[in-house]
């Protein structure tokens, strides 16, 4: 595959995540609400639908760790992106995505900003991911996605 600039390269993950999650959620809406939304019951035990869901809430993140090719692709994006979120923490920032060090344990977190991302619906989420790994994979860069249910 032909040198491409790894910032360039997570621009393209931010695309291909972008079109997954367009293409999930058409499947989604298609088939319909799979799940109604339910009020407390009241003192007679009485409760009401009072909307429906495509699919469970949830999230889904990636990350890699930060060793052969991936501490490469790390340090190029550290020399280049560096700066402090909002919290005065340091972070890769890009246009559309970011990396941070993983509050969860070890590992590089990543952050893609596709439009669809703030979405509800899990199975959206990681179908983005999913696809934004596949496609990081291409150059060489192993990530990880997780997920649970919100």
């Amino acid at each position: 595959m032909a040198y491409k600039p790894y910032e360039e390269i997570l621009e393209e993950a931010v695309a291909v995540a972008q079109a997954a999650a367009e293409e999930q959620l058409k499947k989604l809406s298609a088939a319909g609400p799979a799940f109604a939304v339910v009020n407390d019951p009241d003192v007679m035990g009485n409760s009401n639908v009072v909307g429906t869901m495509l699919d469970v809430c949830g999230f889904s993140s990636m990350s890699f760790k930060c060793k052969g090719k991936n501490r490469i692709f790390y340090r190029y994006l550290q020399k280049r992106f560096t700066g402090k979120d909002r919290w005065g923490e340091t972070v890769i920032q890009g246009k559309n995505w970011s990396l941070q060090k993983s509050s969860y344990g070890s590992g590089i977190d990543v952050s893609l900003n596709y439009p669809l991302k703030m979405r509800q619906e899990m199975s959206v989420k990681d179908e983005a991911l999913h696809a934004a790994a596949k496609h990081l994979e291409l150059y060489g860069i192993i990530t990880y996605v997780q997920s649970r249910i919100d």
